[in-house]
């Protein structure tokens, strides 16, 4: 499957995606991510309206980072990875910068946290632990106890990758390994797994965002054509519905969605053609919205996507003309660069919310 990568300082990581929450109202804007700390070495963190905070890791010699921040009132709840002292990526969550370990199904294999939700006094966080077999097995943690959700096959992966909350429903968005070797997209609701169609089905695809907006379920992320094309687009209560990029002829994929009353934004990155850069976007509706990168020959992507009344806010990150990865967000579609000391190091933005 062709995709596409930044050459960000960021450790390549299995499933890496961003994920966004619902944010819960505010004025302050929170971006959520990593940085290099001038020793080559990825710290967790997140910007409040442009001010850096650093969370603390289980060991400051591994890397840890953010995927999925949530606000709650005046808690600020962030989800990542946190690697220990014996390189194994540790399920946990930052509650007000103190960090809150969760159990894992084999202590000395990795977990992948890559959402927290946060519902009344309800705290949701959703991924994935290896089990003995060194089989990533699906699931989330509900105030600290561990819900498994069911593999498409048995003995496969399976990941989960984005979560919401919507009432007494729990949705999971991710995939599984069909047993033959190929991902497939869906969502569980309440344990109970949804498969959705996807353009090849010896194809992989996969789903980064799911949203609950009244009786609609909507799950962004990509699906691979028979001409190993990664084709952008959301399902719709199932219903695949295709994005058009720049070049459908080229790989584009969704990262993000946020629904906000009639309108659904679906955010990530496109290319125009293989000889540029990959470029950062979002479609509103249906329609492409690109925003500037740094430099147009270097690669830029938007991760999360967020609308706090008429304001739009896209997070990720843009490579500069010094190659270094520089974190920020678009603010209806200006670039806002996020300070991040030391200068010159890398630093990306995953998740951003809105809160007080």
């Amino acid at each position: 499957m062709r995709t596409a990568h930044l050459p960000v300082f960021i450790v390549p990581v299995l499933f890496l995606v961003g994920c966004n929450p619902v944010p819960t109202g505010g004025t302050y804007i929170y971006a959520a991510g990593g940085r290099d700390n001038g020793s080559g070495v990825v710290e967790a963190g997140y910007w409040k309206d442009g001010s850096w905070t650093s969370l603390p890791a289980l060991d400051a010699s591994k890397p840890s980072y953010i995927q999925s921040i949530f606000v709650s009132g005046t808690d600020v709840y962030a989800a990542g990875v946190n690697t220990n002292g014996s390189d194994v990526w540790v399920a946990g969550y930052w509650k007000n910068g103190q960090w809150i370990g969760l159990g894992q199904l084999d202590s000395s294999k990795p977990c992948m946290v890559n959402g927290v939700f946060v519902s009344g006094t309800d705290v949701y966080v959703g991924g994935a632990s290896e089990n003995s077999s060194g089989v990533f097995e699906a699931g989330f943690w509900k105030n600290g106890a561990w819900n498994a959700l069911p593999a498409l096959a048995s003995g496969h992966n399976a990941m989960a990758y984005s979560l919401f909350v919507a009432g007494a429903d729990v949705y999971a968005a991710g995939i599984c390994n069909d047993g033959n070797g190929v991902f497939v997209p869906g969502y569980w609701k309440n344990s109970q797994w949804t498969g959705l169609s996807q353009l090849d089905t010896s194809k992989d695809s996969f789903v980064y965002s799911i949203v609950v907006s009244r009786s609609d379920v909507l799950v962004g992320g990509v699906s691979c054509d028979n001409s190993d094309i990664v084709v952008p687009g959301y399902w719709k209560n199932s219903t695949w519905n295709e994005l058009t990029p720049p070049d459908s002829a080229l790989c584009a994929g969704v990262y993000s969605l946020f629904v906000d009353g009639t309108d659904a934004y679906a955010a990530g990155f496109s290319r125009k053609d293989y000889s540029t850069a990959i470029v950062p976007g979002y479609w509103k509706n249906g329609t492409w919205i690109g925003l500037p990168p740094l430099d147009p020959s270097k690669d830029a992507k938007v991760q999360s996507v967020v609308v706090s009344g008429t304001d739009v806010y896209a997070g990720g990150c843009c490579v500069n003309s010094s190659d270094v990865a520089v974190a920020g967000c678009w603010k209806n579609g200006v670039w806002q660069g996020l300070p991040c000391p030391p200068v010159g190091q890398g630093s990306i933005v995953y998740s951003v919310a809105v809160g007080p």
